[in-house]
């Protein structure tokens, strides 16, 4: 547990790993400014992506 979380600290950066940029980086969502969430995924019937879109935003 001492190690992962070393590891983590190190290497987990909320703005790289965070969930829009994370989404992005996994190839399933794009930037798009006209999309509510500023959003657009690249696989529509992705049930973690829009469930984590809409808990990201009500966070937000």
């Amino acid at each position: 547990m001492e190690f992962s979380s070393a590891v983590y600290d190190q290497e987990w950066r909320f703005g790289q790993h965070g969930l829009p940029a994370d989404l992005i980086s996994i190839g399933m969502a794009t930037e798009d400014p006209l999309a509510p969430p500023d959003l657009k995924l690249t696989i529509e019937d992705y049930p973690f992506a829009n469930d984590s879109i809409i808990l990201w935003n009500a966070i937000k």
